[in-house]
């Protein structure tokens, strides 16, 4: 028998079916509902129902004050530090953020029946003497040591604000009308008997108020205890029950049952696989129950409530009806995630607002904002567009001129428009654009149900802060708003429609108070949920509350181990799931509960399990087979495309990465850059380079020209560091690399002034000069052309002999130069050994008669600038070399054509950029 069923048959014995002068006081609506099912069900006829509430509803019964809501507690808090600090007075952005804390204080205060005065006094005496000290304070330790001597005056002050106008907080109600029907009793009265059923925390209010309708009337507490975690002095979850009927034994229970330690009753832990993977564990259960046990008899538990949309997502077909009793988090939904992208860019906006008028949106939280679901999924190719424009332009900043193409711009131009009046633009255009976003998800209403039902619970939110933000116009900075924003959809929940009576019932840990099952499961069975360990957010220190016997983390443990052992005492089939893995939805480490089960219950059959899940997961793929699609592309790459420096070096590095980015053509995509990077502080040295060379090909260097380019290698750089930045100014590390791309530059123009003025002669080829050569391979019985391709950065004559040049920005080790050996495996070839090789032999192919050298140019640090490669036992030129690695190269591409040796990943590769 449940214990609503319990309650139901002494009702009746004690009142028959007329129960209208009764009132049941039961912790949730929901254990409301399932009281007159019970008594339904044992009366079987028409009777008059009990009236039935819950605490906070018997209170405002007697209290003549509203009720107000947090946020609007917190700038009435604010207007009663002002009225006490006068100019002092700190901002409501500082305010707040103790402002909330001290909320939650003044609460606990009342509830537990303390002389504030007493408390921030210990509180203050704590605080002076550890900033004791025998010199005199300094002017910062006298104001921090006013800020707590004013807490007092700041509650009675705040106390006495709200009176004035009729409001109240649930702390201040409670302790009033304690006071008051312990002063004059219960004069009036709907009922002439209560019941208080199913409560455990109960606070020195709330045990005041039941011991004043004792006096007044028939009045009964009924507890739902167990006598496993009563009898054991050290039982968290008996904590709260023991601790009340020391003090006051007339609220005893009579006869506790001891239910939980059965024989009865089977106990199956799960270790899940991972977190997620907790609602297919349930899924499986619910899947391998009878058919015939009755679906009303049968909860699954959720104390972490982001497992909600999981679980009910993997469903089985064979649950034919199921209630969520719970809400869903409105802070977990897509269309609130959308609404914090908008707030971030806008808080992003007012960070650069003061320092560059012609700033607007910063690309990181405008391309999180275009990148959101619910805009990709209803504007997804304009949002493309844009997003491969900021890429493609190298936007560091968001122009309003670069967003006329959106159509939620064109809508709602002030959501992208800097908020200056924080009292209602962010509302206003919050509201602005889930109203633009409605009817476009209203379309396939049946898909966007969850969002729908998001936006009309938003409105709902946004509508009450505006109303509250008129009233109380102080926000002044964009975080404030955030804040104040977080905290009231943290306080609100979808509900999910349903017969609440009827099915497999889905719910939290708190709305199953007063209710049983014969079967559960519960989900996140770990540590961090089940308890929630410490958070404590008090500016109260733990040994002051211990001292005026206030609730701490202690206490909130007992809380969670009284829901959960409670809701297992007369269960007969129970499944707790857990997982020991820490990922982004939780801890992984099992909850002490768990244990406590394993040790405590002897007489339970209990058993575990570990549970794999199988998520559906493509493999990495670490080889690829040469089949005819890959010779087919191959060919194609070869005699098309052509073979470079690069592709080989990465053939050889990597073969599967070589597939992905030559073969199949898959590149990573560009980012827009803020900083330089490496590859584009290369280009850009490279282009200056170009632009100041290229008047001089074909003719004889000459240390006077050179000297004059000196003069313009400033600006060419700036300007190109502008035109790839998209940016009007240099700061920070651009700057500085800008500033080394100079030096680089200069380097090489003095290098050469240097060689003229000490008598070389150089006359200059060319400037990046691209090459394509055909290379004749025999594959397959045929004979094909490889194109050969690539770019020198420059190429001269110096002193009759040709140079082949190759400019190296980035960090060079001389060291790794080493001789090239044809006649070893080329995967023994370093890099840089292959190109200057591969160079001397493209361009030595039309040049058969010149004397040809290959150079790597340095110019990072103050190393070596002119450092040559070299073939081991060759020169670069004459048929021998051309031979050499005319067979040397085929060797590479026959390992590319050979069908019997898969594209291999490989492990020591430290720069895949795809198949990493």
């Amino acid at each position: 028998m449940t214990f609503l069923d319990e309650l139901a048959e002494r009702l009746i014995n004690s009142h028959g079916v007329d129960l209208k002068d009764c009132a049941v006081i039961l912790p949730s609506k929901r254990s409301s509902l399932y009281l007159k099912k019970a008594l339904s069900r044992k009366i079987k006829g028409t009777f008059w129902a009990p009236l039935t509430l819950n605490f906070t509803d018997l209170i405002s019964r007697y209290s003549s004050d509203d009720l107000m809501d947090s946020t609007s507690l917190s700038f009435e808090l604010y207007e009663a530090h002002k009225e006490l600090a006068g100019q002092n007075a700190e901002s409501f952005d500082q305010f707040y953020k103790w402002g909330e804390i001290l909320l939650s204080d003044f609460n606990q205060i009342d509830l537990y029946q303390l002389d504030a005065s007493e408390v921030f006094k210990d509180l203050q005496n704590i605080q002076e003497l550890e900033s004791w000290s025998m010199e005199t304070h300094t002017e910062l330790q006298k104001k921090y040591l006013s800020f707590w001597k004013g807490l007092a005056p700041l509650y009675y002050t705040f106390n006495k604000h709200l009176q004035s106008k009729g409001l109240t907080y649930s702390g201040s109600a409670y302790k009033r009308v304690a006071e008051q029907l312990r002063e004059s009793g219960v004069t009036e009265s709907e009922f002439n008997a209560i019941y208080f059923c199913g409560l455990n925390a109960l606070s020195p209010c709330e045990i005041d108020i039941i011991n004043s309708f004792k006096k007044s009337m028939k009045t009964e507490v009924i507890w739902d205890v167990d006598q496993h975690y009563i009898s054991n002095p050290n039982h968290e979850a008996g904590h709260f029950y023991r601790s009340i009927i020391r003090h006051n034994s007339n609220l005893k229970a009579d006869n506790i049952p001891d239910n939980l330690d059965s024989t009865d009753t089977t106990i199956t832990i799960y270790e899940s696989s991972s977190t997620i993977s907790q609602a297919k564990i349930a899924a499986q259960i619910l899947d391998e129950r009878p058919q015939k046990n009755n679906p009303e008899s049968f909860a699954i538990i959720l104390p972490d409530p982001s497992m909600l949309l999981p679980l009910v997502h993997e469903m089985p077909s064979s649950v034919n009806s199921a209630n969520v009793t719970m809400g869903f988090p409105i802070n977990k939904t897509e269309i609130f995630s959308l609404l914090t992208h908008v707030i971030k860019f806008q808080e992003n906006s007012k960070k650069y607002e003061t320092q560059r008028k012609n700033i607007f949106i910063h690309h990181k939280p405008f391309q999180r904002f275009i990148k959101h679901p619910v805009l990709r999924y209803l504007f997804g190719e304009e949002l493309d567009r844009m997003d491969y424009k900021i890429r493609k332009e190298n936007k560091v900043f968001i122009q309003e001129s670069d967003l006329s193409d959106l159509s939620i711009y064109r809508s709602i131009p002030t959501l992208f428009q800097t908020w200056t009046n924080l009292s209602n633009q962010p509302v206003e255009s919050l509201l602005a654009l889930i109203d633009f976003l409605e009817p476009r998800l209203g379309e396939d209403s049946d898909r966007n149900k969850i969002n729908l039902q998001s936006i009309s619970q938003l409105r709902e939110v946004l509508t009450k802060l505006g109303q509250t933000f008129s009233r109380y116009p102080y926000v002044e900075k964009m975080s404030t708003f955030k804040r104040v924003f977080n905290n009231i959809c943290n306080n609100h929940e979808l509900a999910f429609y349903g017969e609440p009576l009827s099915g497999i019932q889905i719910m939290g840990l708190l709305e199953s108070r007063a209710l049983d099952f014969e079967e559960l499961i519960i989900l996140s069975v770990n540590e961090g949920i089940l308890p929630r360990g410490r958070q404590d957010n008090s500016i109260l220190p733990f040994d002051l509350k211990r001292h005026h016997k206030l609730p701490a983390s202690k206490e909130k443990d007992a809380v969670l181990s009284n829901h959960f052992f409670r809701l297992l005492q007369r269960a007969k089939n129970i499944h707790l799931v857990y997982s020991p893995l820490t990922d982004r939805f939780g801890s992984g480490e099992k909850s002490r509960f768990l244990l406590q089960l394993e040790e405590e219950l002897h007489q339970v059959k209990i058993s575990s399990k570990k549970f794999k899940t199988f998520l559906a997961k493509k493999p990495k793929q670490d080889a690829v087979r040469k089949n005819a699609e890959y010779i087919k592309l191959l060919d194609n790459y070869l005699t098309n495309n052509g073979l470079s420096i690069s592709g080989i070096n990465r053939f050889i590095t990597c073969p599967l990465d070589f597939y992905y980015t030559y073969i199949c053509g898959i590149r990573d995509d560009d980012q827009v850059q803020e900083e330089i990077e490496d590859s584009s502080m290369g280009t850009i040295v490279h282009g200056v380079l170009e632009d100041i060379y290229h008047p001089f090909i074909d003719q004889e260097l000459r240390a006077a020209s050179l000297r004059k380019s000196l003069e313009s290698v400033k600006d060419l750089t700036e300007q190109k560091f502008k035109t790839l930045l998209n940016q009007k100014n240099l700061f920070g590390i651009n700057y500085l690399s800008k500033e080394m791309a100079i030096l680089q530059i200069e380097k090489v123009l003095r290098a050469d002034i240097e060689d003229l003025e000490n008598g070389e002669e150089i006359k200059l080829l060319g400037v990046e000069l691209d090459f394509s050569e055909k290379l004749k391979y025999s594959w397959n019985g045929n004979t094909i052309d490889i194109k050969l391709t690539g770019k020198i950065d420059r190429v001269d004559t110096k002193n009759g002999i040709v140079r082949l040049i190759d400019y190296k920005t980035g960090t060079f080790d001389n060291k790794k130069l080493k001789s090239l050996d044809l006649n070893d495996s080329f995967q023994n070839a370093s890099n840089l050994e292959l190109q200057l090789a591969f160079y001397a032999f493209v361009y030595g192919r039309n040049h058969p008669n010149k004397t040809i050298t290959s150079w790597i140019v340095a110019l990072k640090g103050n190393k070596k600038l002119y450092n040559q490669g070299s073939v081991k036992n060759l020169p670069y030129f004459g048929n021998d070399f051309h031979q050499a690695f005319d067979s040397f190269l085929k060797s590479i591409i026959d390992e590319m054509t050979n069908e019997e040796i898969d594209l291999i990943h490989d492990e020591s590769s430290k720069y895949c950029q795809i198949c990493d």
